[in-house]
Protein backbone atom coordinates (compact mmCIF):
# COMPACT_ATOMS: atom_id res chain seq x y z
CA UNK A 1 0.00 0.00 0.00
CA UNK A 2 1.21 3.50 -0.57
CA UNK A 3 1.69 5.33 2.58
CA UNK A 4 -0.30 8.50 3.21
CA UNK A 5 1.24 11.73 3.60
CA UNK A 6 0.80 14.93 5.33
CA UNK A 7 -0.90 17.02 2.51
CA UNK A 8 1.73 19.53 0.85
CA UNK A 9 1.77 23.13 0.77
CA UNK A 10 0.09 24.21 -2.46
CA UNK A 11 1.37 26.60 -4.37
CA UNK A 12 0.34 27.77 -7.83
CA UNK A 13 3.01 25.73 -9.44
CA UNK A 14 3.94 22.71 -10.68
CA UNK A 15 7.16 20.37 -10.24
CA UNK A 16 8.59 18.29 -13.24
CA UNK A 17 7.44 20.72 -15.75
CA UNK A 18 9.78 22.80 -17.92
CA UNK A 19 8.36 25.66 -20.63
CA UNK A 20 9.10 25.87 -24.02
CA UNK A 21 11.55 29.17 -23.63
CA UNK A 22 13.93 27.11 -21.14
CA UNK A 23 13.74 24.12 -23.46
CA UNK A 24 14.71 26.29 -26.45
CA UNK A 25 17.71 27.55 -24.35
CA UNK A 26 18.60 24.17 -23.89
CA UNK A 27 18.49 22.41 -26.99
CA UNK A 28 21.32 20.30 -27.98
CA UNK A 29 22.96 20.67 -24.50
CA UNK A 30 25.22 17.83 -22.86
CA UNK A 31 22.93 15.09 -21.20
CA UNK A 32 19.27 16.91 -22.15
CA UNK A 33 17.37 14.76 -23.93
CA UNK A 34 13.73 15.26 -25.42
CA UNK A 35 11.38 12.58 -26.12
CA UNK A 36 8.38 12.82 -28.30
CA UNK A 37 5.39 10.60 -26.98
CA UNK A 38 2.69 11.55 -29.29
CA UNK A 39 0.17 8.52 -28.96
CA UNK A 40 -3.20 8.45 -30.55
CA UNK A 41 -6.44 6.77 -29.75
CA UNK A 42 -7.56 3.79 -31.97
CA UNK A 43 -10.46 5.63 -33.03
CA UNK A 44 -8.52 8.81 -33.89
CA UNK A 45 -6.59 7.22 -36.94
CA UNK A 46 -3.32 8.72 -36.47
CA UNK A 47 -0.33 6.84 -35.90
CA UNK A 48 2.56 8.41 -33.42
CA UNK A 49 5.78 8.02 -35.35
CA UNK A 50 4.30 9.15 -38.56
CA UNK A 51 2.83 12.27 -36.90
CA UNK A 52 6.66 12.40 -35.30
CA UNK A 53 8.47 11.88 -38.69
CA UNK A 54 6.17 15.11 -40.22
CA UNK A 55 7.36 17.42 -37.81
CA UNK A 56 8.95 17.62 -34.46
CA UNK A 57 10.66 19.11 -32.24
CA UNK A 58 15.10 19.50 -32.60
CA UNK A 59 16.96 16.76 -31.37
CA UNK A 60 13.74 14.77 -30.10
CA UNK A 61 13.45 11.19 -30.39
CA UNK A 62 10.71 9.46 -30.24
CA UNK A 63 9.37 7.31 -27.70
CA UNK A 64 7.06 4.94 -28.86
CA UNK A 65 4.10 3.45 -25.53
CA UNK A 66 3.37 0.60 -28.15
CA UNK A 67 6.90 -0.56 -28.74
CA UNK A 68 8.27 0.02 -25.45
CA UNK A 69 6.09 -2.36 -23.97
CA UNK A 70 5.42 -5.78 -22.87
CA UNK A 71 5.65 -7.77 -26.10
CA UNK A 72 4.46 -11.54 -24.28
CA UNK A 73 1.10 -9.63 -23.41
CA UNK A 74 -1.98 -8.86 -25.44
CA UNK A 75 -2.94 -5.94 -23.61
CA UNK A 76 -1.75 -2.66 -24.92
CA UNK A 77 1.72 -0.83 -23.92
CA UNK A 78 1.70 -2.85 -21.10
CA UNK A 79 4.88 -1.88 -18.57
CA UNK A 80 7.57 -4.35 -19.90
CA UNK A 81 10.29 -5.96 -17.96
CA UNK A 82 13.02 -3.80 -16.52
CA UNK A 83 15.87 -5.85 -18.96
CA UNK A 84 13.43 -4.93 -21.81
CA UNK A 85 13.39 -1.21 -21.03
CA UNK A 86 16.77 -0.94 -20.63
CA UNK A 87 17.71 -2.36 -23.60
CA UNK A 88 15.24 -0.06 -25.25
CA UNK A 89 16.10 2.89 -23.61
CA UNK A 90 19.73 2.45 -24.56
CA UNK A 91 19.08 2.34 -28.07
CA UNK A 92 17.22 5.41 -27.95
CA UNK A 93 20.94 6.78 -26.70
CA UNK A 94 20.06 7.85 -23.44
CA UNK A 95 21.99 7.72 -20.54
CA UNK A 96 21.60 7.20 -16.32
CA UNK A 97 22.42 10.87 -15.64
CA UNK A 98 20.28 12.37 -18.61
CA UNK A 99 17.68 14.98 -17.88
CA UNK A 100 14.55 13.70 -19.84
CA UNK A 101 12.02 16.57 -21.25
CA UNK A 102 8.42 14.44 -22.38
CA UNK A 103 6.10 15.96 -24.40
CA UNK A 104 3.23 15.00 -27.00
CA UNK A 105 1.19 16.92 -29.16
CA UNK A 106 -0.89 18.64 -26.36
CA UNK A 107 -3.83 16.78 -26.09
CA UNK A 108 -3.53 17.34 -22.22
CA UNK A 109 0.50 15.58 -22.50
CA UNK A 110 -1.85 12.46 -21.29
CA UNK A 111 1.17 9.95 -23.79
CA UNK A 112 3.90 11.86 -22.48
CA UNK A 113 2.73 11.72 -18.74
CA UNK A 114 2.50 8.11 -19.42
CA UNK A 115 6.07 7.90 -20.78
CA UNK A 116 6.79 10.32 -17.11
CA UNK A 117 5.30 7.34 -15.14
CA UNK A 118 7.09 4.77 -17.11
CA UNK A 119 10.73 6.33 -16.41
CA UNK A 120 9.52 6.96 -12.78
CA UNK A 121 8.70 3.38 -12.61
CA UNK A 122 12.06 2.54 -13.69
CA UNK A 123 13.82 5.05 -11.41
CA UNK A 124 14.76 7.46 -13.55
CA UNK A 125 15.62 10.59 -11.75
CA UNK A 126 15.44 13.04 -13.30
CA UNK A 127 12.33 13.41 -16.19
CA UNK A 128 9.87 16.29 -16.63
CA UNK A 129 7.22 17.53 -19.00
CA UNK A 130 7.01 20.22 -21.65
CA UNK A 131 4.25 22.58 -20.67
CA UNK A 132 1.72 22.37 -23.69
CA UNK A 133 3.61 20.16 -25.94
CA UNK A 134 4.16 20.44 -29.60
CA UNK A 135 0.92 22.65 -29.89
CA UNK A 136 2.25 25.76 -27.11
CA UNK A 137 5.78 25.08 -29.08
CA UNK A 138 4.61 25.53 -32.76
CA UNK A 139 1.80 28.45 -30.94
CA UNK A 140 5.17 30.04 -29.54
CA UNK A 141 6.73 30.15 -33.04
CA UNK A 142 9.84 28.00 -32.10
CA UNK A 143 11.54 26.14 -34.93
CA UNK A 144 10.43 22.25 -36.08
CA UNK A 145 11.80 19.47 -37.99
CA UNK A 146 11.00 16.25 -39.77
CA UNK A 147 12.58 12.79 -39.97
CA UNK A 148 13.78 11.14 -37.84
CA UNK A 149 16.51 11.79 -34.82
CA UNK A 150 19.11 8.94 -34.18
CA UNK A 151 21.36 9.06 -30.75
CA UNK A 152 24.32 7.23 -30.66
CA UNK A 153 23.44 3.78 -28.50
CA UNK A 154 24.33 4.38 -24.54
CA UNK A 155 24.07 1.48 -21.84
CA UNK A 156 21.29 2.42 -19.49
CA UNK A 157 20.94 0.44 -16.38
CA UNK A 158 18.50 0.20 -14.04
CA UNK A 159 18.86 -0.20 -10.13
CA UNK A 160 16.08 0.27 -8.26
CA UNK A 161 11.69 -0.62 -9.04
CA UNK A 162 9.70 1.66 -8.34
CA UNK A 163 7.20 -1.07 -7.87
CA UNK A 164 4.80 1.68 -5.08
CA UNK A 165 3.25 3.17 -8.43
CA UNK A 166 2.20 0.17 -10.27
CA UNK A 167 -1.01 -1.95 -9.48
CA UNK A 168 -1.86 -4.96 -11.00
CA UNK A 169 -5.80 -6.98 -11.33
CA UNK A 170 -4.66 -8.63 -8.16
CA UNK A 171 -4.93 -5.61 -6.34
CA UNK A 172 -7.97 -4.68 -7.72
CA UNK A 173 -9.61 -7.89 -6.70
CA UNK A 174 -8.15 -7.35 -3.16
CA UNK A 175 -9.34 -3.29 -3.08
CA UNK A 176 -12.83 -4.80 -3.97
CA UNK A 177 -13.51 -6.29 -0.94
CA UNK A 178 -11.29 -4.04 1.55
CA UNK A 179 -12.20 -0.52 0.10
CA UNK A 180 -8.92 0.74 0.95
CA UNK A 181 -8.30 2.69 -1.53
CA UNK A 182 -10.07 5.12 -4.09
CA UNK A 183 -10.04 3.72 -7.39
CA UNK A 184 -10.17 6.66 -10.30
CA UNK A 185 -11.67 5.90 -13.36
CA UNK A 186 -10.50 8.56 -16.11
CA UNK A 187 -12.44 7.21 -19.16
CA UNK A 188 -15.78 9.41 -19.75
CA UNK A 189 -18.48 9.03 -18.34
CA UNK A 190 -20.75 7.32 -20.95
CA UNK A 191 -18.03 5.01 -20.91
CA UNK A 192 -17.64 4.26 -17.70
CA UNK A 193 -21.60 3.61 -17.12
CA UNK A 194 -21.99 1.80 -19.65
CA UNK A 195 -23.66 4.15 -21.84
CA UNK A 196 -21.20 4.39 -24.70
CA UNK A 197 -19.20 1.47 -26.40
CA UNK A 198 -15.77 0.98 -25.78
CA UNK A 199 -12.85 1.37 -28.66
CA UNK A 200 -11.47 -1.77 -28.51
CA UNK A 201 -13.96 -4.69 -29.33
CA UNK A 202 -14.51 -7.57 -27.01
CA UNK A 203 -14.69 -5.35 -24.02
CA UNK A 204 -17.41 -5.81 -21.38
CA UNK A 205 -18.99 -2.34 -20.98
CA UNK A 206 -19.45 -0.83 -17.37
CA UNK A 207 -17.01 0.11 -14.55
CA UNK A 208 -14.85 -1.47 -11.30
CA UNK A 209 -17.26 -1.60 -8.42
CA UNK A 210 -16.39 0.93 -6.02
CA UNK A 211 -14.62 3.09 -8.60
CA UNK A 212 -15.04 6.97 -9.08
CA UNK A 213 -15.29 8.62 -12.35
CA UNK A 214 -13.22 11.25 -12.95
CA UNK A 215 -12.97 11.66 -16.84
CA UNK A 216 -9.10 12.66 -17.43
CA UNK A 217 -10.81 16.03 -19.95
CA UNK A 218 -12.06 17.70 -16.42
CA UNK A 219 -7.87 17.77 -15.47
CA UNK A 220 -8.20 20.33 -18.10
CA UNK A 221 -7.96 23.63 -17.52
CA UNK A 222 -9.76 26.37 -20.01
CA UNK A 223 -9.54 23.94 -22.85
CA UNK A 224 -5.78 24.57 -22.81
CA UNK A 225 -3.06 22.57 -24.39
CA UNK A 226 -0.89 24.24 -21.25
CA UNK A 227 -1.25 22.32 -17.88
CA UNK A 228 -3.24 23.24 -15.42
CA UNK A 229 -2.76 24.87 -11.99
CA UNK A 230 -2.67 23.23 -8.88
CA UNK A 231 -5.50 25.12 -7.21
CA UNK A 232 -7.83 24.37 -10.60
CA UNK A 233 -6.80 20.74 -10.15
CA UNK A 234 -7.46 20.58 -6.15
CA UNK A 235 -10.79 22.00 -6.89
CA UNK A 236 -11.91 19.26 -9.61
CA UNK A 237 -11.06 16.76 -6.64
CA UNK A 238 -13.10 18.34 -4.41
CA UNK A 239 -15.81 18.24 -6.51
CA UNK A 240 -15.14 14.88 -7.60
CA UNK A 241 -15.49 13.37 -4.16
CA UNK A 242 -11.49 12.11 -4.33
CA UNK A 243 -9.47 12.94 -1.15
CA UNK A 244 -5.22 13.11 -2.71
CA UNK A 245 -4.19 12.63 0.87
CA UNK A 246 -5.31 9.40 0.57
CA UNK A 247 -4.30 6.29 -1.29
CA UNK A 248 -5.39 6.45 -4.90
CA UNK A 249 -5.28 3.83 -7.77
CA UNK A 250 -5.81 5.86 -11.21
CA UNK A 251 -7.52 3.78 -13.68
CA UNK A 252 -8.65 4.16 -17.51
CA UNK A 253 -9.01 2.56 -20.93
CA UNK A 254 -5.48 1.30 -21.56
CA UNK A 255 -3.00 3.10 -18.92
CA UNK A 256 -2.52 6.10 -20.37
CA UNK A 257 -5.33 8.80 -19.74
CA UNK A 258 -5.01 7.39 -15.95
CA UNK A 259 -1.56 9.19 -16.27
CA UNK A 260 -2.70 12.54 -16.29
CA UNK A 261 -4.23 12.50 -12.92
CA UNK A 262 -0.84 10.30 -11.41
CA UNK A 263 1.09 12.97 -12.83
CA UNK A 264 -0.67 16.16 -11.47
CA UNK A 265 -0.75 14.67 -8.14
CA UNK A 266 3.22 14.01 -8.41
CA UNK A 267 4.15 17.26 -9.27
CA UNK A 268 1.83 19.09 -6.44
CA UNK A 269 3.97 16.59 -3.81
CA UNK A 270 1.93 13.94 -3.29
CA UNK A 271 3.02 10.29 -3.45
CA UNK A 272 -0.53 8.70 -2.56
CA UNK A 273 -1.38 7.63 -6.33
CA UNK A 274 -0.59 4.48 -8.83
CA UNK A 275 -1.66 3.46 -11.90
CA UNK A 276 -3.54 0.03 -12.90
CA UNK A 277 -1.97 -0.68 -15.48
CA UNK A 278 -3.99 -3.06 -17.42
CA UNK A 279 -7.00 -0.70 -16.84
CA UNK A 280 -10.20 -1.32 -18.46
CA UNK A 281 -8.94 -3.13 -21.33
CA UNK A 282 -7.80 -6.36 -18.74
CA UNK A 283 -10.54 -5.87 -16.41
CA UNK A 284 -13.52 -5.54 -18.97
CA UNK A 285 -12.05 -8.44 -20.93
CA UNK A 286 -11.72 -10.82 -18.56
CA UNK A 287 -14.38 -13.99 -17.66
CA UNK A 288 -13.64 -13.17 -13.58
CA UNK A 289 -14.10 -9.75 -13.08
CA UNK A 290 -17.60 -7.98 -11.32
CA UNK A 291 -18.46 -5.25 -13.34
CA UNK A 292 -21.15 -2.32 -12.50
CA UNK A 293 -22.93 0.14 -14.26
CA UNK A 294 -24.98 1.57 -11.77
CA UNK A 295 -25.47 5.56 -12.09
CA UNK A 296 -24.75 7.14 -8.59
Amino acid sequence: MLNEKIQPDIGEKLDFVEECSWVDNHIGGESFVLLDCRYFLPTEGKKGIKEYKKEHIPTASFFDIDSICDPDTDLPHMLPTREFFSEQIGLLGIKNGDYIICYDGGNGSMAAMRVFWMFQVFGHKSVSILNGGLAEWKKMKYQTVSGEEKREREKYKIEKLNLNIVKNIDDIFRNIKTRELQVVDARSQGRFYGKEPEPRSGIKQGHIPGSINLPFAKLYENNSAKLSSPSYIMSVLNKGGIDPKKPIISSCGSGVTAAVLFFYLKAMGYDTVSIYDGSWTEWGSRPDTKISSEVK
